[in-house]
C-alpha cells in the first residue's frame, strides 16, 4: 500500500512540475497531462508499475465527464440543436470517410485497412472537447451546445460501429448475432426506463431531508451504478454514463449535482490522459523485456520515423479537413462564419473510440499492429494540435475572417430588425427573473431582449416580450448593436469570453452606459472590473434578486453606482490577495 502511495505521490508531483512549466509559457495545460504521461510511462521513469490501477481511475474519469454532459442534456436542448447536430456529426463522418479511404488506399493500403483507418479518422473526441470547452467556459454558447450535439451524434454512430464489429467477431467464433440485438433492446429499455424513474426517485429520497452530502453520493452511486449497467450488458460504460446524467437533467437538482460532481471529474481526468500518454506504441513494442533505455527510444524512435509522415498527412487531414467539412455544412444549414469556424474545431482530433475500434479489428485478424501504433500517434497529434487551435481560435477566425465571410456570408439569423436608438439590452434572462424587469420597461422605451434559446425565444415573443434570436458570443451578431446609445445592457451568461468580449465592444465607444455583467469566479468578476464593468454579479456572493435590486441605484446615482463598484473590487482584491 505504502509503495503505490509514493508512486502515486510521485506520479502528481512530476504532472504538477510538467503542468505548470507548460502553464508558465501559457501552453494548453491539456498536452502537460499527456506529455507527463509519457515521461512517467516505460520510455523514461516507468513509475506507473500498477497500470492497473491507473486503467480503472482513467475510466472513472470517463465516466464522470461524460456523466456531467448528460447533466447538460436537457431533452428540451436536443430539440433545439437536433437536427443541426444529426446532419452535421452524420455528413462529416462520412464525408471524412470518403476522402480518408480514397488517401489511404492512393497510399498503398489494402481496402479493408484503409476502412477502419478511415472509420478512426471520422470521430471526433467528446472528452476532449468537453474538458476544452469547460477550460474556456463555452459549454452553454450556441456553438458549444452544437458542437456538443454532433459529437454525441458521433459517439452513439461509434458505438453502433463497435456493434458491427462485436458481431463479425461472435459470428466469426460461432456465436449468435440475435443475442447482440437482445442486448440492444435491453438498452434501450433501460434508458428509456430510467428518464421516468428518475424524478419519482429524486422526490422520493429528497423532497423532506435535502442533504447535500447525501445527494452527492447518491450522484456517485447513481453515475458508476447505470454505467456498470451498461458495462454488463456488452456496453461501454461511457454510454451508460451518458444516459445516467442524461435522466436526471431534467430534474430540478441537476445543478447542484453538477457542481458537487466537477472537482471529482477534474481529478479522475486527469489520470485519463497521463494514461493515454504512458501508453504510447505499448501496443507494438513489448517495454518489459527491454531494460536498457537507450535501447527502448532507438526502437520508438526506429518506430516513429518509419510512421511519422503517414501520421502527420491523416493528422492534416483530420485538423483541417474535418472542420472545413463542418464549416461547410453549417454554412448550408445558415450559421455565421464564426459558429460554424468554431464549432468546426470541435472536430479537429480523433476520438478514444478510433483506438477502441482498431483494438477490436486487430482482435479479430482484420488489421495489423502497425495500424494501432499509427491511429495512436494521429491521436496524440491531433489532440495536440486541436489543443492550440481551440484554445487561439479568436486569433485564427481574424486570421482567416476575410477568406471564410466570401464563403459564408450569412449574418446572425433573426427576424426582427434591431432598432436604432436601443437603451437596454438584456441577455441570459430566466423566466424566473422576467419579473425583475418591470422598473426597466417603466425607465426606458427601447428595450430589446436576446434570447438563444429557440423555444424559449419562441415563448416569449408569443407573450409580447421585445426579444430577438441571437447569440450575444458572437461578434457579427453584436456588431448589429448601436452600442453608443445603450443607457443598460444586463448579461447574466456565466461565459468569461462572452462577458469580456460584450465589455470590450460596448466600452470601445460607449463609457457612460451601466454595465451589469455575470461571473462564476472572483478572478474572473475582477478582470471584468479591469475592463470597464459597472457591476459584476457573482452567483455565490450575490443572489440575482438583490442584484436587480440595486440597478435603479447604479442608473440614478453616480455616487452610489461609484461606491458599490468599489466596495467590491477591493473585496475581490482581498479575496484573490
Amino acid at each position: 500500500m505504502s509503495s503505490f502511495f509514493l508512486e502515486f505521490a510521485a506520479v502528481f508531483v512530476i504532472i504538477f512540475l510538467v503542468s505548470y512549466t507548460l502553464s508558465y509559457f501559457k501552453q494548453p495545460i491539456l498536452i502537460g497531462y499527456i506529455l507527463g504521461g509519457i515521461f512517467l510511462g516505460p520510455l523514461f521513469f516507468d513509475i506507473l508499475s500498477s497500470s492497473g490501477y491507473y486503467q480503472i481511475f482513467s475510466h472513472i474519469g470517463i465516466a464522470f465527464l461524460l456523466f456531467l454532459v448528460g447533466l447538460h442534456l436537457n431533452i428540451k436542448l436536443i430539440k433545439d440543436v437536433g437536427l443541426p447536430s444529426i446532419l452535421t456529426g452524420v455528413g462529416q463522418i462520412l464525408i471524412t470517410m470518403f476522402f480518408s479511404i480514397l488517401l489511404t488506399t492512393f497510399l498503398g493500403f489494402e481496402f479493408i485497412t484503409s476502412v477502419i483507418i478511415a472509420v478512426g479518422l471520422s470521430f471526433s473526441s467528446t472528452i476532449v472537447i468537453v474538458k476544452l470547452l469547460s477550460d474556456k467556459n463555452a459549454l452553454e454558447t450556441l456553438y458549444g451546445k452544437i458542437s456538443l450535439g454532433f459529437l454525441l451524434v458521433q459517439d452513439f454512430v461509434a458505438v453502433l460501429v463497435l456493434l458491427l464489429i462485436n458481431s463479425f467477431i461472435a459470428l466469426s467464433g460461432g456465436g449468435e448475432t440475435s443475442l447482440v440485438f437482445l442486448k440492444l433492446f435491453l438498452a434501450m429499455l433501460v434508458a428509456v426506463a430510467l428518464f421516468f424513474i428518475t424524478k419519482p426517485l429524486l422526490k422520493f429520497f429528497f423532497k423532506k431531508n435535502h442533504n447535500s452530502e447525501v445527494l452527492f453520493l447518491f450522484s456517485i452511486a447513481w453515475c458508476l451504478g447505470i454505467a456498470s449497467l451498461y458495462d454488463l450488458l456488452g456496453f461501454s460504460l461511457e454510454i451508460g454514463a451518458l444516459i445516467a446524467g442524461a435522466a436526471l437533467a431534467s430534474t430540478n437538482l441537476h445543478y447542484e449535482i453538477s457542481a458537487r460532481i466537477k472537482p471529482l471529474r477534474d481529478f479522475f481526468i486527469i489520470l485519463f490522459f497521463i494514461v493515454l500518454g504512458s501508453e504510447m506504441f505499448s501496443s507494438t513494442i513489448d517495454f518489459s523485456e527491454i531494460s536498457s533505455n537507450s535501447e527502448k527510444l532507438s526502437l520508438v524512435a526506429s518506430e516513429l520515423m518509419s510512421i511519422l509522415p503517414l501520421a502527420l498527412s491523416l493528422s492534416l487531414l483530420v485538423c483541417i479537413g474535418n472542420p472545413i467539412i463542418v464549416f461547410l455544412i453549417m454554412t448550408a444549414l445558415k450559421y455565421t462564419p464564426r459558429i460554424a469556424f468554431n464549432a468546426g474545431l470541435a472536430v479537429s482530433q480523433i476520438s478514444e473510440f478510433s483506438l477502441i475500434i482498431a483494438l477490436l479489428a486487430f482482435q479479430s485478424g482484420i488489421i495489423d499492429s502497425g495500424v494501432i501504433s499509427l491511429l495512436t500517434l494521429v491521436m496524440l497529434l491531433t489532440i495536440t494540435i486541436s489543443s492550440y487551435m481551440f484554445y487561439h481560435s479568436d486569433e485564427l477566425y481574424a486570421f482567416f475572417s476575410p477568406m471564410l465571410k466570401r464563403v459564408n456570408k450569412h449574418k446572425f439569423n433573426h427576424d426582427e430588425k434591431i432598432e436604432s436608438g436601443l437603451e437596454v439590452i438584456i441577455s441570459g434572462l430566466s423566466r424566473s427573473q422576467e419579473h425583475h424587469m418591470e422598473r426597466i420597461w417603466r425607465n426606458f422605451h427601447h428595450v430589446t431582449i436576446v434570447e438563444n434559446n429557440q423555444k424559449n425565444y419562441q415563448d416569449m415573443k408569443k407573450r409580447g416580450f421585445p426579444v430577438v434570436f441571437g447569440d450575444m458570443s458572437n461578434v457579427e451578431f453584436i456588431s448589429e448593436f448601436d452600442m453608443s446609445s445603450i443607457k443598460l445592457c444586463i448579461s447574466l451568461h456565466q461565459d468569461e469570453e462572452t462577458s469580456i468580449m460584450l465589455v470590450e465592444n460596448i466600452r470601445k465607444i460607449n463609457n457612460k452606459g451601466v454595465i451589469i455583467v455575470s461571473a462564476e469566479s472572483e478572478a474572473v468578476a475582477y478582470q471584468l472590473y479591469v475592463k470597464g464593468a459597472d457591476y459584476v454579479i457573482i452567483p455565490n456572493h450575490v443572489h440575482h434578486e438583490k442584484a436587480f435590486s440595486m440597478i435603479e441605484d447604479l442608473l440614478t446615482s453616480k455616487d452610489r453606482k461609484k461606491k458599490l463598484k468599489d466596495e467590491h473590487i477591493k473585496f475581490l482584491k482581498d479575496v484573490l490577495d
